[in-house]
């Protein structure tokens, strides 16, 4: 069985901030050996990168900028008719 590294954010002074989720989380990784493990910061960056992905899979629609600036729309499914 191989082992999964799992780095988790850290505070200032070294120490984990939920030392009981980084290990439930590392427990679950190595039962279902995941390619990665992504820890959300909830930032800004992190917030438009999320909406860029979406974008570009096709999950979420840019509204018009002008009307609607900095608004999307999300669906698991986009009917072909709302993209015209």
């Amino acid at each position: 069985m191989s082992s999964i590294a799992v780095e988790v954010d850290k505070v200032s002074g070294g120490e984990h901030r939920h030392k009981r989720l980084a290990q439930w989380v590392e427990d679950v990784a190595k039962l279902t050996k995941p390619e990665s493990v992504y820890w959300c910061d909830g930032s800004p960056r992190e917030y438009q990168n999320m909406l860029r992905l979406m974008v570009q899979s096709g999950t979420a629609v840019a509204l018009d900028p002008e009307k609607r600036p900095n608004q999307h729309f999300s669906s698991a499914r986009i009917p072909p008719t709302w993209l015209v």
